[in-house]
């Protein structure tokens, strides 16, 4: 991984860890059901941002993701997104699903595992 804001103030804290995983998109549903349970566990908070609604959808309809995952993407309502954060917050949900509207002025200090299906189109993101 090559760190582009070394030194910055956007740079990430060392504690922080990095790990690419290639995998073809006919496992995806698969690969990211298995990285949460080997990362993340049944008792800690992940979100997975996917590039596209139709993403989120699709990963979310396989049910290969074990406990109750939130959803929150453009398609939904504004006040079921706030439950869905809400129960996130909580600890009542462990597990998000979103596309990048999620993740413009959040703060999740609990936050455990991030699973981003691609990179971010662009750095604020």
């Amino acid at each position: 991984m090559i760190d582009l804001v070394a030194g910055r103030e956007n740079s990430i804290p060392k504690r922080i860890k990095h790990y690419k995983i290639k995998c073809p998109s006919t496992n995806l549903q698969d690969t990211i059901a298995d990285v949460v349970t080997v990362y993340a566990g049944s008792n800690q908070k992940t979100i997975i941002f996917c590039p596209r609604k139709q993403t989120v959808n699709e990963i979310l309809n396989t049910n290969k993701i074990k406990g109750e995952v939130g959803v929150i993407h453009g398609d939904i309502p504004q006040k079921q997104r706030e439950v869905s954060m809400n129960l996130f917050r909580q600890g009542k949900v462990m597990t998000l699903l979103t596309t990048d509207v999620c993740a413009r002025g959040i703060d999740l200090p609990d936050l455990d595992l991030v699973v981003q299906i691609e990179p971010p189109a662009d750095v604020e993101s």
